[in-house]
């Protein structure tokens, strides 16, 4: 039973590996043809309107994707998937909704006071938006069904449709950000067609699909308070995220210009690829496992059970993010002029630094899985917050004098704040059964 059990996470694991890594190959590969085909300031122009399709992401289906992650073990322990389908559901009516009268106020709005250009760009991220968002629910289903290789299919051919759209648009029409950014968008809405398709047809879900109309009112509106309750504070997460995230593109631009924004969000693209890739493979394969574990936390053998599996993923994560730094370190400005140009190789001093700041973030985002494992994820909204105010702080600072190098080290001083919050939060945090 022990082997049979080992096996399958190893096929697990495998898949995780396969899926993470055509995406990072993918992730590098975008970096150098966009980079190369568009120039600094129209891919600045795309990093900001990347970062509006992120806004559209965090703030409305982020807490979606969360509420999927956590309670598909919750409820399928207690027999009432199809109450939690069905709920998900809903969700999504209300953010075709919102997202629908967002879209159109401020495309009218940017019209007015923009011009076109920006508009349709913002237009098509907010539809990318929409698109990953869905795909990012599903994903979180089935991963917390542990349905790896499926996740893994539509992970990576997502990150190589998306290239291959934009690219070809690129090539056939204007080398400009709003036409590289409709191939995203159509990419990532062929992506959730095709996964809300395949998903409605899969024997784990298709079964567990309508039946919560046969609940009574009363039973629906008490699974939409817990659930809603559950994802109430990653609003707030989300704002803090995007700031954190994101907002670093806007400053430079209101202090430097776009080609400065083009050349940080490379260099950023770049630094990230590999952190990405360790986190993913992290999240995608132990935070199943680690809210397995914990289950409805109803006894103490469930909560230290995830927390000794935390403890260790978090020791293991560390000492590969140390390596990351020191190779980024050893090997920058040759690897950024690999994966760009000389335009944005001139900058690759501020990689490690940069590699450093995500590192710390990262690990902060690892360990905030103790508290989301059993259900108190508003325990960091502070750290959120700190984060937050150490960013936006250190780059009104540090950006007018220090450039490029000012926002890798703002990212830094605001992630060294974070990580040290959410140990404080951590230490503090009394789980017991409930």
């Amino acid at each position: 039973m022990q082997i049979d059990r080992l096996a399958r996470i190893g096929v697990e694991a495998t898949w995780v590996a396969v899926g993470q890594l055509l995406a990072f190959l993918g992730g590098f590969a975008t970096i150098k043809l966009l980079t190369g085909e568009l120039g600094p300031a129209a891919y600045g122009q795309l990093a900001l309107g990347i970062s509006a399709a992120g806004a559209v992401h965090m703030f409305i289906y982020g807490p979606i994707e969360q509420i999927a992650l956590r309670f598909v073990s919750v409820y399928r322990e207690r027999g009432r998937l199809d109450l939690l389908f069905g709920s998900l559901r809903r969700f999504h009516i209300y953010a075709a909704l919102i997202v629908g009268a967002c879209i159109v106020i401020v495309t009218a709005a940017l019209q007015s006071l923009a011009g076109g250009a920006w508009s349709r760009l913002i237009l098509l991220a907010m539809l990318l938006g929409v698109a990953g968002g869905i795909s990012t629910t599903l994903a979180s289903i089935q991963s917390a069904l542990r349905r790896r290789a499926w996740v893994a299919f539509f992970q990576a051919s997502d990150v190589w449709l998306r290239l291959l759209l934009a690219v070809g648009g690129l090539a056939l029409t204007a080398r400009t950000a709003d036409i590289a950014l409709s191939g995203f968008c159509l990419a990532a809405i062929t992506t959730a067609t095709v996964q809300i398709v395949w998903t409605m047809r899969s024997p784990l879900i298709c079964h567990h699909l309508g039946g919560h109309k046969d609940q009574d009112a009363r039973t629906q509106r008490e699974a939409m308070a817990e659930l809603t309750a559950y994802g109430r504070p990653y609003i707030a997460f989300a704002a803090f995220a995007w700031f954190s995230t994101y907002c670093d593109r806007w400053i430079i631009l209101a202090y430097l210009d776009d080609k400065a924004v083009g050349v940080y969000a490379a260099v950023f693209q770049i630094a990230n690829a590999p952190i990405a890739l360790f986190l993913g493979l992290t999240n995608q394969f132990l935070v199943p496992l680690i809210f397995d574990r914990a289950g409805g936390a109803t006894t103490q053998s469930q909560i230290h059970s995830s927390a000794r599996l935390l403890h260790a993923a978090t020791a293991a994560y560390v000492l590969v993010l140390a390596g990351i730094v020191g190779a980024a370190v050893i090997a920058a400005e040759p690897l950024v002029r690999i994966l760009t140009s000389s335009e944005f190789s001139a900058h690759a001093g501020i990689l490690w630094v940069v590699c450093m700041g995500l590192s710390l973030s990262s690990t902060a985002q690892l360990l905030v899985i103790k508290g989301l494992s059993h259900g108190r994820p508003q325990s960091y909204v502070l750290p959120k917050f700190v984060q937050l105010v150490l960013l936006l702080a250190s780059m009104s600072l540090l950006v007018k004098h220090l450039a490029l190098m000012g926002v890798a080290l703002s990212l830094c001083i605001s992630s060294a704040g974070y990580l040290a919050m959410v140990v404080y939060v951590n230490r503090r945090l009394n789980v017991r059964p409930t």
